[in-house]
């Protein structure tokens, strides 16, 4: 990431992971939990500092100001708490595939981004948004983001993982 701006990396960990049965942020990967492994991503595409948004217990957190009002609601909250970023590099907690490559690569389109059909990952600038929001897809067409194609075969790091199946398969895929 461009170290003359002023990027932030946001992890969306504030949902009920109710098809999971159990919070995913503590779910293990790689010998971590992949809140830390989400995380780490983050920094290593050059985002300072790392925000988790939700609820992870022991971890520092911007709590919801509306608990489960959904990922879009989150981030319209987050950033009307007027922070000093240019923008805000954003995953879900449960995609444990994506690289810092995948992610920087969102960060060089000045009115956002995310990939085409998957609102997250995105790449949103620091912009005013409405604070009444459903959707990222909302969020991100308000901001006039680019929808970017996803180079082929990177669309399968993009998978994000929400049952005890799909959990189960991907780290019998993956050696976890």
């Amino acid at each position: 990431m461009d170290k003359a701006k002023n990027y932030a990396g946001v992890v969306l960990a504030g949902g009920r992971s109710s098809r999971m049965g159990s919070n995913k942020a503590f779910l293990k990967y790689q010998g971590r939990f992949l809140i830390d492994h989400m995380m780490d991503i983050l920094l290593k595409t050059g985002c300072t500092p790392v925000f988790i948004l939700g609820s992870v217990p022991g971890y520092n957190c911007v709590a919801d100001d509306k608990i489960f009002a959904g990922p879009a609601h989150a981030m319209s909250s987050f950033m009307h708490k007027k922070l000093a970023y240019s923008g805000f590099l954003v995953v879900p907690i449960d995609m444990p595939l994506l690289t810092p490559s995948i992610l920087y690569r969102l960060t060089t389109y000045p009115k956002g981004a995310y990939y085409k059909d998957c609102p997250l990952p995105a790449y949103i600038p620091q912009e005013p948004i409405s604070a009444h929001l459903i959707s990222m897809h909302d969020l991100l067409d308000e901001l006039g983001a680019s929808a970017v194609a996803c180079d082929e075969g990177n669309e399968l790091l993009m998978k994000n993982i929400n049952t005890p199946n799909e959990w189960k398969e991907f780290t019998t895929s993956h050696e976890c």
